[in-house]
């Protein structure tokens, strides 16, 4: 029989009176734990030999044997003098080292997952490692470790790939709603075979594309994950200026320091291209005075009376980490995050066969690092890998983002809070998609402001719209048609491509486009573009090995904007076999207004390239600077004339009218000699858009008795800007 010794009295203890005297003659009854059962204990860990019971202790107030208990057995002892009078009670006693009696019961607590009091609440936990604790490091019990996040196993999520686990996704994403732990998807495939969503928090993350969502089995609804946010009306606003730190209220607002809210009014288009491109924009609250919101960046816009003001109440905390997202052809999307603040995607691998991949969805400060989209689309209209709607102030940083049509576009939809996009950085990421589709992959709309692609990789071209907007550092490949950069639905502002090089391996020209094209055979320019343009091209490499006699590097048309169209092309290197010209330009409708036409530091062009081609008069007499161009010719002023008339010098560049011309011998302009010490000089005696005809004259005006060869040095251009 397995036995322990005993906890009381086991071995060599000497029991005492109440007195402190040796208990001669005393006795000790042992009994079942919490009964009046008598219990045999033993004299041996032999536990052969059954001591007596009750056992007399001898004249010093010892036991004559050991006293060794049951395994698994909890005793209870009574203690009594040799005429019977008690001297206590012990209850619940096991034996030394038997986890099986006494520690029964802690077992049974530290195996409870009833009580959470009980079970890991019980173990401690200090972070360690190989060496032993961490210095600095804190105790907590496990059951508080535990804490830090959720396992999706916990709610019964199996991951074999054929079990459906909505049921636990959907009990863990409750769990979290409202405190905010991370939920911890562990590697394995989760069959999710219906929508999930949520109001409240939420943070998720896995092993990286070992930890597979797969929400292919949905056959019809909106996306895998929804995470909606509230927003509440809030007092009238009385007025908020551009470029203000402040938003006057009527009343003082129910803000305090760091709540997210929003403008909008929907009575006034801030770009009236489309019927909902509505004004508004989203601000933090840095501190409240009175009616006065201080907010932590300046607006864009001014508001009138009309605009109303929304608060983000719940902000529910989103991000999900490390995961890989599979869809199919029905499901509408994987990823919706609506009305919340600083929603994060990191190292997201996507997947699916329909309208989009992510929806950023009216949100503040996002962010997507490091992520891979790829959406094969079913060859409709919306073919999106991920879409940002209506949201300001965001970063999209590495990754690789394919989309049958647009790898990544910026628009939006029309409801509560379908404000103006702003303030998005994205960059250092590859975008793409199908070639076939025909339009560009980097995709904008009329509805944002302020937004760059920098150090980007842009396969089939991106898109210009909206204001102050563009590309920075940037490699771009052209669509199907050759274009590179293509625009529409421009408010004003700066439209750009700094730094970057463009690729392109057909000629735009045959779809009447330019590489750049401004209204080839678009109308980016319109009524609604009631702000100053100024289209810029700086210090840009383009390639075109199949560009013609007609392609045009840039064509801008107009069809009825009066807003100042200003364009600066400053810096660009050809690759090309043959160029038309680097600017095209027209106006279809209206009046043409413009402050500035440059066309400057252009290198690598073939000879007899314009630099400016005017359709029609509109754009002709605008203020222009167009490049200097210098080179030199030998003319012979011959004895017995007093003058020499050059057939004609091109100019390597076309102008579009007749350029500024200055010629010179050496450093000066006059009194240059002859052999007969006759004065020679240099004049210019026709001037054109394409050449010009130098002349030596005789300043005295009379024949030369003697002849010489001289080098005229010209300089050419348009200096007006």
């Amino acid at each position: 029989m397995a036995v322990n010794l005993s906890s009381f009295a086991g071995a060599g203890w000497q029991l005492f009176s109440n007195n402190g005297v040796p208990l001669a003659g005393g006795l000790i009854y042992s009994y079942a734990a919490g009964t009046s059962t008598p219990a045999a204990t033993y004299t041996t860990s032999a536990g052969s030999i059954a001591n007596t019971n009750p056992i007399v202790l001898n004249a010093f107030g010892r036991t004559a044997n050991e006293i060794w208990l049951t395994a698994g057995s909890n005793y209870k002892f009574i203690l009594r003098d040799s005429t019977g009078n008690l001297i206590g009670t012990y209850d619940n006693i096991s034996g030394i080292n038997d986890f099986t009696g006494a520690s029964a019961s802690i077992l049974a607590d530290l195996a409870s997952t009833t009580d959470n009091a009980k079970g890991d609440a019980l173990i401690g936990f200090r972070q360690s490692n190989s060496s032993g604790f961490l210095t600095g490091a804190v105790g907590k019990t496990v059951n508080a470790k535990f804490q830090d996040y959720i396992n999706v196993k916990d709610f019964g999520a199996v991951g074999d790939g054929t079990t459906n686990d909505a049921a636990a996704f959907s009990a863990a994403l409750t769990a979290v709603a409202t405190t905010g732990q991370d939920i911890y998807v562990p590697a394995g495939t989760y069959k999710i075979n219906s929508v999930l969503s949520t109001t409240g928090h939420l943070n998720m993350f896995g092993d990286g594309e070992k930890s597979v969502l797969d929400f292919s089995g949905i056959t019809s609804g909106s996306s895998g994950i929804t995470v909606t946010g509230t927003a509440t009306e809030i007092q009238v606003v009385s007025s908020a200026s551009a470029g203000n730190l402040s938003v006057v209220f009527a009343s003082a607002p129910s803000l305090v320091t760091g709540d997210v809210f929003f403008l909008f009014d929907d009575a006034v288009l801030w770009n009236s291209i489309r019927p909902y491109y509505y004004d508004g924009e989203w601000l933090e609250c840095r501190e409240v005075s009175g009616n006065t919101a201080s907010t932590t960046s300046p607006l864009y816009s001014s508001y009138s009376a009309t605009v109303n003001a929304y608060k983000l109440n719940s902000k529910p905390k989103v991000s999900f980490r490390n995961l890989k997202l599979n869809g199919g052809a029905n499901i509408f999307g994987l990823l919706k995050i609506t009305f919340c603040d600083k929603p994060i995607l990191e190292n997201v691998i996507l997947y699916n066969e329909n309208y989009q991949g992510v929806e950023i969805d009216r949100c503040y400060r996002f962010m997507a690092t490091n992520c891979v989209m790829y959406n094969k689309g079913t060859g409709t209209l919306d073919d999106y890998a991920l879409i940002i709607s209506n949201s300001q102030k965001g970063q999209i940083t590495g990754g690789d983002y394919y989309a049958r049509r647009h790898g990544i576009t910026i628009g939006g939809g029309s409801g509560t809070g379908a404000v103006t996009n702003r303030n998005i950085k994205i960059s250092n990421l590859t975008i793409s998609n199908d070639i076939n589709s025909g339009v560009y992959s980097a995709d904008m709309h009329g509805n944002m402001q302020d937004v760059v692609y920098q150090g980007c990789t842009i396969y089939q071209g991106g898109g210009w719209a909206g204001m102050d907007c563009g590309y920075d550092n940037c490699i771009i490949y052209s669509a199907l048609g050759g274009w590179c950069v293509y625009a529409s639905e421009v408010k004003g502002g700066e439209i750009f491509i700094r730094n970057c090089k463009l690729f392109t391996k057909s000629d735009p020209s045959t779809i009447s486009r330019g590489i750049v094209d401004c209204g080839g055979n678009s109308n980016p320019f319109t009524a609604s573009t009631n702000a100053t343009v100024s289209i810029i091209v700086e210090n840009t490499y383009v390639y075109a090995d199949a560009a013609s006699a007609t392609t045009n590097f840039m064509v801008m048309s107009n069809l009825s904007s009066s807003a100042y169209i200003n364009i600066y092309i400053d810096g660009l290197v050809g690759n090309v076999n043959a160029m038309g010209a680097i600017l095209r330009t027209r106006l279809d409708s209206g009046t043409a207004y413009s402050q500035a036409i440059v066309v400057d530091n252009i290198s690598n062009f073939p000879a007899g390239t314009y630099l400016h081609v005017p359709q029609g008069s509109a754009y002709l007499n605008k203020p222009h600077r167009m490049m200097r161009q210098t080179g030199s010719v030998v003319m012979t002023a011959t004895s017995g004339t007093k003058q020499t008339v050059n057939a004609g010098t091109n100019y390597r560049y076309v102008y579009p009218r007749p350029p500024q011309v200055f010629v010179s011998v050496g450093s000066i302009t006059v009194g240059f000699s002859n052999s007969a010490g006759e004065n020679v000089g240099p004049a210019i005696y026709q001037i054109d858009s394409a050449s010009f005809r130098p002349a030596l004259v005789s300043t005295s005006n009379a024949n030369w008795t003697a002849t010489i060869d001289m080098t005229v040095n010209y300089l050419s251009q348009i200096a007006e800007v």
